[in-house]
């Protein structure tokens, strides 16, 4: 073999290395890029024993940080809002709800919630037997 020949097959080796290590970084670097979402979450409460919640508000709105590839396998369905209702009498309440109600995958954070407050109305729970 040629010192030519040679010498020409080390620089496509080295050519083809460079253009494996670049792609290698690039693609590193694709699922570590952060990206958002707002996802439509639907709400649960858990009200004192003997209380009931009127009109609840069914979805709230919130919005996700995470690696773009965590952001692309999210599942709306997978999002929760858990709401723990701190009232021991009827009437009107108001809860602000925090990053912590939020029950979501390992890898992302909340951004916001909208509604960030939560005005509810509370009222006891009566059971009656009733002829049929």
């Amino acid at each position: 073999m040629s010192q030519r020949v040679r010498l020409g097959a080390l620089r496509l080796t080295a050519l083809g290395l460079a253009i494996l290590l670049w792609l290698f970084v690039t693609v590193e670097r694709r699922g570590e890029r952060p990206a958002e979402k707002v996802v439509e979450a639907t709400v649960t409460y858990n009200p004192p024993p003997g209380m009931m919640i009127l009109d609840p508000v069914e979805k709230v709105r919130v919005r996700l940080r995470g690696s773009d590839r965590a952001i692309r396998r999210i599942n709306p369905f997978q999002i929760d809002v858990q709401v723990v209702v701190p009232a021991s009498r009827e009437g009107a309440v108001e809860v602000q709800l925090q990053p912590e109600n939020v029950l979501m995958p390992a890898g992302l954070e909340v951004v916001s919630l909208e509604p960030n407050v939560l005005r509810l109305h509370v009222d006891q729970e009566v059971r009656r037997l009733l002829p049929v």
